[in-house]
């Protein structure tokens, strides 16, 4: 069995982790939805968070964008993640659960340049500039 949790906002996903306070957690098996249900994470602390998530059993967290600070704190709990996704929470879950990829498809405007967009000669300039990757 595995369980992944979405972080949900009316149907959606939620598009900052940091100020999160609902998340979706799927019971999976193989191909097929086992039930659902949600929790309400409304822990202030970075810390507080990860442990309420991990306290639910969940191998997977997919959500909009998370800080650094906040996605450390996740996978130091053994959560594995998968950032920067937007979209219906019931249309993502069923593409998760055929196997198709849910990014480049779903990401976050602005975050397809991580998956897919090769650098152009701008691009790298601005890189070289500002000592960005």
């Amino acid at each position: 069995m595995y369980r992944s949790a979405w972080s949900w906002h009316e149907n959606r996903i939620a598009p900052v982790f940091d100020t999160a306070d609902t998340l979706l957690v799927v019971n999976s098996e193989r191909d097929k939805e086992i039930d659902r249900w949600f929790v309400h994470i409304s822990i202030g602390s970075p810390e507080g968070k990860a442990l309420c998530v991990a306290s639910h059993h969940v191998d997977l967290l997919v959500c909009g964008a998370i800080s650094r600070f906040y996605e450390a704190m996740v996978v130091q709990q053994g959560i594995a993640i998968i950032p920067f996704v937007r979209g219906n929470v019931d249309e993502l879950i069923a593409q998760w659960l055929a196997g198709a990829p849910l990014v480049p498809a779903n990401a976050m405007p602005g975050c397809c340049r991580r998956y897919t967009i090769p650098r152009t000669r701008r691009n790298r300039y601005a890189e070289k500039r500002w000592n960005r990757p």
